[in-house]
């Protein structure tokens, strides 16, 4: 279970990832499409009409001579005095670099410089290891626009080293499409997978002879690697619709997955509390009968032949207990602290038969789910549920307590139920069971000496040894 909760978690966040992909493809939908100087075409422009291109062009010029302007305006600091600056260096140098970019790069520096020379369509590079997300695409698009040159190509590698953004200036849209093909389809190709410097060396060996680059990976590797970019692009993003996406599945996993029989609470049948309060023992009789229905059909349905030696030994005491119970209610000459008792033990035998349902119910044996009886010394049989020990019929303890009794010299430490503890903190008298006006404790009876479970005795080998000895 713990493996395919790690498998959906990780599902989970490449979903989140994806999530997030896809908001940033929506968003930049929406962003107005750049434009390049008159009489050329870039990638972002791709889709214009034909009747729209007389538009578009005569806005570039204004687009382009205002971008001029504010590079000559702008400071060395800025975005825009930085494409100043590599504009200038370019028309001398085709490939420029910050010193960062040629600790990092520069053993290949020439190798790419022979590769542009070679190439078929001029091309101009530049290395910032300064330029964050988004700013080396702003950046390939100004030099696009103040660049000389009807048909070029600018490629900006920035921090994020993801690739190579690249900028296409052509006549028109078919050939824009070709050339920036030659980069952006090699991650179609399995060259995006590898390093920057890779993916420059087969664009530029490509525009020796621009020809149609073909798709020849599969779906889910491109995928993949799209997944990683986004990861980079936007890790917030990325990382809190995963967070999310996980918090779903866990939700959606603890409703859903079964986790076996959950265990029933442990309780006494209530006609059997009503008659032991009532020290009816007719009634306390005839309520054991009806519940003894009940306890039988689920023993049925534990399948017997089935479950394991310490499942057994859990249903056996529980059948010990109802034994003594119904043994107890039919004795003509029990008193309330019998009766009491033998209230107890019928919850001892409900709880058993539960707690067994759940054990055979939690898949594997030796499941983490799993009850273990280990001793059968219990708190009452009820799985650390204790009743009452002043007086059983009050109801389930709540916290454990010293109760001092009259006639004994030493205070008890017993399970009190709330009102029991409420009293006691209070110094009221607490309403322990009597019998003939004497509480139960100051008699000599197995409830005096287990308090009905509220010792570390078991309370069914405890009745079966005081039976015995009459």
């Amino acid at each position: 279970m713990r493996q395919q909760a790690v498998r959906v978690a990780g599902a989970a966040v490449v979903l989140g990832v994806a999530c997030g992909g896809l908001g940033s493809g929506a968003a930049s939908a929406m962003e107005p499409a750049e434009t390049s100087t008159a009489g050329s075409v870039t990638t972002a422009g791709a889709g214009a009409t034909a009747e729209a291109q007389a538009g578009v062009e005569a806005s570039a010029g204004v687009l382009a001579a205002t971008a001029a302007e504010k590079m000559e305006s702008g400071d060395a600091g800025s975005l825009l005095g930085t494409v100043q600056s590599y504009a200038m260096q370019l028309e001398d140098e085709p490939l420029v670099a910050d010193s960062a970019s040629e600790d990092l790069y520069g053993d290949a520096f020439d190798e790419l410089r022979e590769l542009q020379e070679e190439a078929a369509v001029p091309t101009y590079i530049v290395f910032d290891a300064t330029l964050e997300y988004q700013e080396d695409t702003t950046v390939a698009q100004l030099l696009a626009d103040v660049l000389p040159g009807d048909e070029f190509i600018v490629l900006v590698v920035g921090a994020d080293a993801i690739g190579p953004r690249a900028e296409v200036v052509a006549a028109d849209e078919d050939r824009s499409r070709l050339l920036d093909q030659q980069f952006y389809s090699t991650s179609m190709t399995g060259a995006r997978s590898g390093s920057v410097l890779e993916q420059l060396r087969t664009g530029l060996e490509r525009l020796q002879d621009p020809q149609p680059v073909e798709s020849r990976s599969s779906s889910g590797s491109s995928t993949l690697r799209w997944l990683q970019y986004q990861v980079v692009a936007h890790p917030l993003r990325s990382f809190m619709i995963a967070v999310m996406i996980v918090a779903a599945v866990a939700v959606a996993l603890w409703f859903l997955v079964p986790r076996g029989a959950r265990r029933k609470r442990y309780r006494i049948p209530r006609a059997v509390a009503s008659a032991a309060a009532a020290a009816d023992r007719g009634a306390m009789r005839r309520a054991l009968g009806d519940d003894a229905l009940d306890i039988v059909e689920r023993l049925e349905k534990l399948q017997t032949d089935g479950i394991d030696r310490e499942t057994a030994d859990l249903v056996e005491h529980g059948l010990d207990a109802y034994g003594l119970a119904r043994r107890l209610a039919d004795d003509k000459g029990s008193q309330e602290d019998d009766l009491a008792g033998a209230m107890v033990l019928m919850g001892i035998a409900e709880s058993a038969v539960s707690r067994a349902e759940a054990s055979t119910g939690s898949g594997a044996k030796g499941g983490r789910g799993r009850f273990r009886l280990g001793s059968r010394k219990s708190t009452g049989g009820a799985s650390g549920r204790q009743l009452c020990s002043i007086d059983p019929r009050h109801g389930q303890a709540k916290k454990t307590i010293a109760a001092d009794v009259a006639g004994r010299e030493d205070s008890l430490s017993v399970p009190a139920c709330a009102k029991c503890v409420h009293d006691a903190g209070s110094d009221n008298p607490l309403q322990w069971l009597t019998v003939a006006g004497k509480p139960y404790v100051l008699r000599d009876t197995v409830w005096a000496k287990t308090l009905y479970g509220g010792t570390q005795d078991d309370l069914v080998d405890a009745v079966v040894e005081a039976r015995a000895k009459g």
